[in-house]
């Protein structure tokens, strides 16, 4: 973590009555580290000052408020709002559990197949979403169905019930790859290169299977509680022997920052 971002989120755990300036000064005195060279997220969950996931809630909050688009607004109709399913509720054979989380396409959940009573990831699209954003789920849900591989999220369904288009796959116990770095910042040489042999072998296999990912990014690696990395949302995946031209051959599809 940079000294700016650590100094913002210090300010705003200050702010929220997280923890106070005197117990990060007398953490950092403790373990005689200084603020550069050791996260100080690290420093307040492994002190258990602060919890992870309160940590990481903040962190997620100052990334978002930073992303914020800052150029005048246009009279493009906003994308139709996110229909949220409640713990509890029911649709088709799965209960909702809690939301995982949530981006442009829709919202993630745990939940419950009540027919085999396991715990899966339920992916929902969002209400009245476009015939091509649609199209592209059942794209990501078809693509990863196809493979079978432990470094790659299984997918166990798609489906339409009550109008809603889901997804259930096979849920990871875990955080992604860039909840990891935001939190603890950058890995040891040796354990990114263990990271990068075991995405690498996942990617060969989509490729021998004729899917390409087009969205490699940290956002869509996941770790699970053993530190394994596993491969998630193909909602870009082009099959290399599709006849079906989805995008035009100018037409760029993923995230800039990650783009070969």
């Amino acid at each position: 973590m940079n000294p700016d971002t650590e100094r913002r989120f210090i300010n705003a755990a200050i702010e929220r009555g997280l923890v106070s300036q005197k117990t990060v000064d007398h953490l950092r005195q403790q373990t005689g580290v200084a603020s550069d060279s050791t996260s100080i997220i690290t420093i307040l969950c492994a002190a258990n000052v602060l919890d992870y996931e309160t940590a990481l809630s903040l962190l997620r909050e100052m990334k978002s408020l930073e992303q914020q688009p800052t150029l005048p607004q246009t009279d493009k109709t906003p994308p139709p709002p996110i229909t949220a399913l409640h713990p509890g509720a029911e649709i088709g054979p799965y209960r909702i559990e809690e939301e995982l989380g949530h981006g442009g396409m829709g919202i993630v959940y745990r939940a419950t197949d009540l027919r085999l009573g396991r715990l899966i990831a339920l992916k929902t699209i969002r209400t009245m979403a476009d015939a091509e954003t649609a199209e592209r789920l059942v794209r990501e849900a078809r693509a990863a169905a196809s493979l079978q591989h432990p470094g790659i999220v299984r997918v166990f369904e798609v489906e339409t019930y009550d109008g809603v288009l889901v997804v259930a796959l096979e849920l990871i116990e875990g955080v992604s790859l860039s909840d990891h770095i935001l939190v603890h910042g950058p890995m040891s040489a040796t354990k990114a290169a263990e990271l990068v042999l075991e995405l690498a072998n996942a990617v060969h296999a989509a490729h021998r299977g004729g899917i390409i990912h087009r969205d490699l990014k940290p956002a869509n690696v996941l770790l699970d509680n053993d530190g394994r990395a596993i491969l998630a949302d193909f909602g870009l995946a082009r099959m290399l022997e599709s006849t079906t031209r989805f995008t035009q051959a100018s037409q760029a599809l993923g995230t800039p920052e990650y783009m070969a």
